[in-house]
């Protein structure tokens, strides 16, 4: 049964990927310990407060007037540094998704149950893509110039992918309100899925096996640097027996509720099926330049890139010491601030866009022993 209060719990579902690149893939090597522990939590969207995602978003709902993303990234790295080579296990729960302003808005004013526009249509366009798995990896450095004036490191790894669970979807429908309570709609769902989490289906357990290739680069000429990361490109996840469904969707079946509002049991028709799918993953690419303004003061700027989308930054690291530093960030565009603090072996990191109703959020922590 599918209605657009379910299609809202999808932003719930689906909306998961990445904090800072820099804290995940290759942070092992920043440290000359042999031992390394990390986990990190991001989310981050641009319309609706976190707190409020699960219920009415009133006082928490500020889309974008055009296209509107959300990501959130679960990580735990273990692993353990031989010289220049290392062995780890990563759990890595991603997700992405993208919308518009039309679609929000309409789930908005369900969600909160407001009065509907009369005489008023609603596009409906919601994609989502993502997945969770373990993964084995192996990641290897190359030190080819290291002197006084110049350092050039180049770092390459590999993972080997157990994924348990994936979302790869798009959902495209039209909502023409006829009262300020009621509105008919009828959309078409393209799916890959394990768990369907639009409508009521169950569906056999999938599992799908692949492979991750990760980039790095970091080049120093006196006071200057830049540091360069690529996750997961020309990467792979393989799937056998993958639930998919392409249906249409009707709102053909009405229920009221006590407040007289509109509870839908649409009709489906279409196809529900198990294929074989090759689930290529997103690049995710990270680019920071840094000046050393002082001996203990560097300015930095930069991006990260997936997916076409660009999330530019700026940051102030100030080192006390050898073993004590701490740095000051800004995101752009979730209009995040963020602190880091790294005393001797550990590190932990946090930013956010507000201390009480936040919509993006990132927590990092590391021990390296």
């Amino acid at each position: 049964m599918v209605h657009l209060n379910q299609y809202s719990k999808i932003l719930g579902v689906f909306i998961l990927l990445i904090s800072s690149l820099e804290a995940s893939i290759f942070s092992h090597y920043s440290k000359d310990n042999r031992y390394n522990f990390s986990i990190e939590y991001s989310d981050r969207n641009d319309a609706i407060s976190i707190l409020k995602r699960g219920g009415s978003w009133e006082g928490g709902y500020t889309p974008n007037s055009d296209t509107n993303i959300a990501l959130i990234n679960h990580r735990a790295d273990i692993g353990m540094l031989f010289d220049t080579l290392y062995l780890g296990y990563a759990f890595r729960y991603d997700m992405f998704i993208q919308t518009d302003k039309s679609t929000l808005d309409i789930l908005e004013l369900v969600n909160s149950k407001k009065d509907l526009p009369l005489n008023h249509q609603y596009n409906i366009d919601l994609e989502a893509f993502g997945f969770s798995s373990d993964n084995l990896i192996i990641s290897k450095e190359f030190k080819i110039i290291n002197n006084k004036s110049t350092t050039l490191q180049i770092y390459g790894g590999f993972s080997i992918i157990r994924a348990s669970s994936m979302q790869k979807g798009r959902l495209e429908a039209n909502a023409n309100i006829i009262s300020t309570k009621e509105y008919n709609f009828d959309g078409l769902i393209d799916y890959y899925y394990t768990d369907n989490s639009i409508y009521d289906l169950d569906v056999d357990e999938a599992i799908g096996y692949g492979y991750s290739l990760n980039f790095g680069l970091f080049y120093r000429y006196n006071r200057h640097s830049i540091l360069f990361l690529a996750e997961d490109f020309a990467s792979n996840i393989y799937w056998q027996d993958l639930p998919y469904s392409q249906v249409n969707i009707i709102s053909d079946k009405k229920e009221y509720d006590s407040n007289g509002y509109i509870k839908y049991k649409p009709s489906i028709s279409g196809y529900e099926l198990y294929r074989e799918y090759t689930q290529a993953l997103k690049p995710n690419l990270f680019l920071e330049y840094k000046y050393q303004y002082s001996n203990n003061i560097n300015l930095g700027v930069g991006g990260q890139y997936y997916d076409s989308f660009l999330l530019p930054f700026v940051s102030i690291a100030y080192q006390e010491n050898s073993n004590i530093g701490y740095k000051l960030g800004y995101d752009i565009r979730f209009e995040q601030i963020s602190l880091e603090l790294d005393i001797y072996d550990f590190k932990a990191s946090i930013s956010t866009n507000s201390i009480y109703d936040p919509s993006a959020i990132n927590l990092n922590l590391s021990y390296s022993f």
